[in-house]
């Protein structure tokens, strides 16, 4: 059972640059800016909450654009500053798709820390980026699997009163972090990659990963009416993936069978064996299953938006060239062919040695060509906004 009272540590709050500007009227601009810039989070008299600065109200006629990244799993905070300003000053990402993990918060029951997940966001958002946070994972006292197994925190307990409880002490956790971040986090996916063994342990299950969801929309929407709320990254969409897992199609197929209420569906349309996003092979996984999804939904009578929130191709397969191709057509089908994509964002923003090399930049966060040709259509949906 979870201790009614909880302990949180406060993170530092955002530091905001002084006023470099000589003449006392530009000062005082500034501060009015900044004011106008900033939310106090603990204006409710909550002294925890951390400061960071509001999302601008937005009305984007094409997907806004920006990249999935992992700083919520990167402990060297210099480090998450560096790739932050990446992210900002050379691909001009509108969004970053990041992990709210319960289970880096919450080692100990009852104790949370906040401290990186609030310099996530903060930065995020000083860098005028808005962060999509990915709810994933949870500590080893609430799903009861040893943290020495590996990819513990992806275990999700059986069916039952297990879950049941498990989902309860969830919500709980959330309704902490939707508050803490209300009107700077608008948009939340629940879990990643669900219909994988590799995200969802022991074996995927559309029923409860159903109830995960309603339940968690539900305490996303209780807190802020004003969030939107996504499906996890639906992967491996029309492929066999090895079982249990189970074909990304099929397993919304199975969910929107028991009609829970669907806003958004987030899926990841990687191409098998990394083909061009412009071709279409039959039994394959293709770019262009964004637009069986839409299909598929709209036959179903459902009428959610898609996100897009990983896709990519790795340069050490393609070749750095051609994978700048791969991406400047790829952002270019998302925009002409797929209105109905709200959020599109590719993964990923670095490599990461020795197994992931589809960033835009390099590990050591130099540009590859394929962050110029991301950066035109950033800019792109940038102006759209």
């Amino acid at each position: 059972m979870l201790v009614a009272r909880r302990r949180s540590r406060r993170a530092a709050p955002l530091n905001l640059p002084k006023p470099s500007a000589p003449l006392a009227l530009a000062a005082l601009l500034w501060l009015a800016l900044v004011a106008a810039a900033i939310v106090l989070f603990g204006e409710d008299g909550d002294p925890d909450r951390p400061r960071i600065a509001p999302l601008p109200p937005k009305s984007c006629p094409g997907p806004e654009v920006g990249v999935h990244s992992t700083l919520a799993f990167d402990g060297d905070a210099q480090r998450r500053a560096r790739t932050v300003d990446a992210i900002d000053e050379v691909l001009g990402a509108q969004v970053v798709r990041d992990s709210l993990l319960w289970h880096q918060i919450e080692q100990i029951e009852g104790e949370r820390d906040w401290s990186r997940s609030d310099s996530v966001v903060e930065e995020l958002r000083a860098a005028g980026i808005e962060p999509v946070l990915v709810v994933i994972g949870s500590p080893s006292w609430a799903n009861g699997v040893p943290e020495s197994t590996p990819r513990h925190f992806v275990n999700v307990p059986p069916r039952g009163p297990t879950l049941d409880a498990w989902i309860k002490q969830y919500a709980d956790f959330l309704a902490e972090a939707v508050s803490r971040y209300r009107g700077a986090v608008r948009r939340w996916e629940i879990w990643n990659e669900p219909n994988l063994t590799l995200f969802w342990r022991p074996r995927p299950d559309p029923d409860a990963y159903r109830q995960v969801y309603e339940r968690l929309r539900a305490t996303i929407l209780r807190v802020d009416p004003n969030a939107e709320v996504a499906v996890g990254g639906l992967a491996s969409l029309v492929a066999e993936p090895p079982e249990p897992s189970i074909p990304g199609l099929a397993f919304l197929g199975r969910l929107t069978r028991m009609q829970p209420p669907l806003d958004n569906v987030a899926i990841h349309p990687y191409t098998t064996d990394d083909h061009p996003p412009a071709v279409h092979v039959p039994g394959q996984n293709n770019f262009d299953d964004i637009g069986r999804v839409h299909d598929q939904l709209v036959a179903e009578g459902e009428r959610a938006s898609i996100w897009v929130t990983e896709w990519g191709w790795s340069s050490a397969t393609v070749g750095e060239r051609r994978q700048a191709q791969y991406v400047d057509r790829s952002l270019a089908m998302l925009e002409a062919r797929y209105p109905f994509v709200r959020v599109a964002t590719h993964f990923a923003d670095r490599d990461r040695p020795p197994e992931f090399f589809q960033g835009l930049l390099a590990n050591d966060l130099q540009p590859k060509p394929a962050a110029l040709a991301f950066r035109r259509h950033a800019d792109l949906a940038a102006s759209r906004c």
